[in-house]
């Protein structure tokens, strides 16, 4: 028996312009890779799918993506991205096709989505693929009830999440098959670093970024650049740069900066005692002259023959006499245990390209070797407008749509990045940050066509810089035992969640509190991560600051001097629901989980923390009746201070709220002294109003 849909059938043409029902039925579609602007065509004549239910991934993947775009009608995706959807479609697609050839996914019930669940078992599939096989029916229950498509669940799959939901089919399956439900449903995920642990580590990669090895890897190369440019020294490349430690060596013996001196010629040969006078007029600031040499030392036939032993040799005993004295300066500076280059290499390879590395992880959240691999000298830079202003740009990203992202960040990353560009011959922004060949001083050779390092090498050297780490810092290995790039993701979005906290490195802090309300930070962030992945991360969040507040409200109930660090709005709504209630030290995770359960936000920000409680949306500040959701992104002052979800540290937050108190009182008066308005005046009221607000809160600060 067919079935019928409702009023909106997959066949309804006014769901589309005519131009666009061409299109659709059409099998040949034509997508545009947004990374590179790059016209292909797939065709959707997918094997083992009906005319039905292929036109049901149509209308999926069209939804997917945004719609047909232009004139020619395309798609805007890559074609990773369109491979990725087919393919996890299509396996519920066959199954369909076979089972229920007739019917429309809105005629499917419970059982029968059970049993394709019970299919992809037979299937031996792992939770995680599971979850991605059943991708599509999950977003066309959401797309369905916003009839944003035609045709959709009429149910939500609600048992699939970070971990699969027990008293489900999942569950049931398990049982049936053997299977012990909580490690098949663990998805073993990378996780995050702690964040004290993710701290140290930064602070770490801090000193080895700035620490006298880095310093002299720096100025070692800078040198190297600077007389490359000589013929002489291209020549003579690898010689020149072993004797300029050997040189060093034997100058804190002897003092003397003849660098020819103790390599070459014996010192009693009429060119020994030629260079030896050549030098001592270098040193002296007189010409040195054929001449005058000859008529001194009566070593040479004539004079002339003073002059073409000069000619000869003037350009390297230049070149030795100027490299060797500014090697000088540099060593002397931040040389302390390197005898050859090869010392210098193996700091730059295994010491600072995995420092820079771990700043970079840590202050970007870039998509772990997709991005960093791809990264070129170029892709980390200064605003021409403004130095302190510094944007990255990463090559490849998944999210977005695949739209390349230029972001802004903190210097400490441009820090990062121009030890490692200075660290090389060729300076050219093509080249990739961490290439393979970067610290090479071949004399031949292209540098401009150098390979990136692979992933896997990178992987394995970052467990390398983490393991010297932890030999270090023995506690923090015990804490988090091995470190993986996905790993900095999580952390990453923790620190951009704590970004005015005191409990945050200064690096990291200034880090964020730079880019504070950039696209980076209000919707990057979390864009990186699963919403299971993000949501856990700031329930986390949630449930420690308001442990913090409960434990401050527990400590304050016995002695009445302390005064609690957290106070506001919502601190005082907070300590009435403890004071209703017997909270013990054994039950107090469980009245935490709870509490945090009638929390649907929490955010911190220059003036406090946003603490938002789903009984008290509509009583916020920043409420918006139109849209019925309040504008969390839009934190200020005035907005914030005397909000029914507002408190604030002391620690953290009082020098911005003295600040702010005094900016809108200063305001209040320069309106009313120039504009001669009254305290009726609209904004010298929201001004006054704020001031008073800010004084009460710095007042329950006082006895402190």
């Amino acid at each position: 028996m067919h079935s019928t849909l409702p009023i909106n059938t997959l066949n309804a043409e006014p769901l589309l312009p005519r131009k666009d029902i061409d299109v659709f039925k059409s099998d040949d579609w034509l997508f545009k890779d947004p990374d590179n602007g790059v016209f292909y065509h797939r065709n959707m004549n997918i094997a083992g799918l009906n005319k039905s239910w292929k036109q049901s991934l149509k209308h999926y993947i069209l939804h997917k993506f945004g719609g047909y775009k232009g004139d020619k009608r395309f798609i805007s995706a890559s074609k990773v991205s369109v491979k990725c959807v087919v393919e996890n479609a299509a396996n519920f697609l066959r199954w369909a096709t076979l089972h229920h050839p007739d019917k429309y996914l809105v005629d499917l019930k419970e059982a029968d989505i059970n049993e394709f669940v019970r299919h992809l078992f037979d299937e031996k599939m792992a939770y995680g693929t599971v979850t991605l096989k059943m991708q599509m029916l999950r977003d066309t229950y959401k797309a369905y009830r916003h009839r944003h498509i035609p045709d959709g669940l009429m149910f939500e799959l609600d048992y699939l999440g970070r971990l699969p939901k027990p008293n489900s089919i999942l569950q049931v399956l398990c049982q049936e098959y053997g299977l012990d439900f909580a490690e098949w449903g663990s998805r073993k995920s990378h996780g995050s670093i702690p964040v004290y642990v993710a701290m140290s580590l930064l602070a770490y990669a801090i000193r080895d970024l700035r620490s006298n090895k880095t310093k002299f890897a720096v100025g070692f190369y800078g040198l190297l650049r600077k007389y490359n440019e000589s013929q002489y020294v291209t020549a003579n490349f690898r010689f020149l740069i072993n004797d300029c430690f050997d040189f060093y060596t034997q100058f804190k013996k002897t003092k003397s900066r003849d660098l020819y001196k103790f390599h070459f010629t014996p010192p009693d040969q009429p060119v020994s005692k030629l260079r030896e006078y050549y030098y001592a007029c270098k040193k002296s600031g007189k010409n040195c002259k054929a001449e005058d040499f000859y008529y001194e030392k009566k070593l040479h036939q004539s004079i002339t023959a003073v002059q073409r032993s000069l000619d000869a040799n003037v350009e390297k005993w230049d070149v030795y006499w100027d490299l060797g004295n500014d090697f000088i300066s540099v060593a002397e500076q931040y040389l302390t245990n390197e005898e050859t280059t090869k010392d210098v290499l193996e700091h730059v390879r295994s010491t600072l390209r995995y420092a820079a590395l771990t700043v970079m992880l840590c202050l970007t959240g870039s998509r772990s070797w997709s991005e960093i691999c791809n990264m070129r000298n170029k892709d980390v830079v200064a605003d021409a407008d403004d130095p302190k202003s510094i944007f990255y740009t990463t090559p490849i990203k998944k999210t977005n749509h695949g739209i390349k992202e230029v972001r802004v960040t903190h210097n400490l990353l441009k820090e990062a990045a121009d030890n490692l560009k200075l660290c090389r011959l060729n300076l050219d922004g093509n080249i990739y940050l961490f290439s393979n060949d970067f610290l090479g001083v071949r004399a031949k050779g292209n540098l401009n066509d150098l390979s990136r390092v692979t992933s896997h090498r990178m992987s394995q050297a970052l467990k390398k810089y983490y393991l010297c780490f932890t030999e270090a810092h023995p506690e923090m290995g015990k804490e988090h035992k091995e470190i993986k790039a996905h790993q900095f993701r999580h952390t990453w979005a923790e620190f951009a969640l704590r970004m005015f906290e005191g409990n945050v490195v200064e690096e990291i802090r200034r880090h964020f509190m730079h880019s504070y309300g950039s696209y980076m930070t209000d919707h990057y962030t979390f864009n990186k991560l699963t919403k299971e992945v993000a949501d856990d991360l700031v329930k986390k969040y949630l449930k420690e600051v308001l442990r913090r507040i409960v434990d401050e409200e527990l400590q304050a109930t016995v002695n009445r001097l302390f005064v609690k660090d957290l106070q506001g709005i919502a601190v005082d709504i907070l300590s009435k629901s403890v004071d209703h209630q017997v909270v013990t030290s054994d039950r107090i995770d469980d009245f935490l989980n709870d509490l945090a359960d009638e929390y649907v936000h929490v955010k911190a920000h220059e003036y406090g923390y946003c603490l938002s409680r789903a009984s008290l949306i509509k009583h916020a500040n920043c409420f918006d009746k139109e849209t019925g959701t309040p504008d969390y992104d839009g934190a200020c002052y005035s907005t914030c201070v005397g909000c029914v979800n507002f408190c604030a540290s002391k620690i953290n937050n009082e020098a911005a709220l003295i600040r702010q108190s005094i900016a809108h009182q200063e305001f209040v008066n320069n309106r009313i002294s120039i504009l001669n308005v009254g305290e009726s005046d609209p904004l010298v009221k929201e001004s006054l109003k704020a001031v008073k607000e800010g004084k009460d809160m710095l007042k329950k600060w006082k006895a402190a």
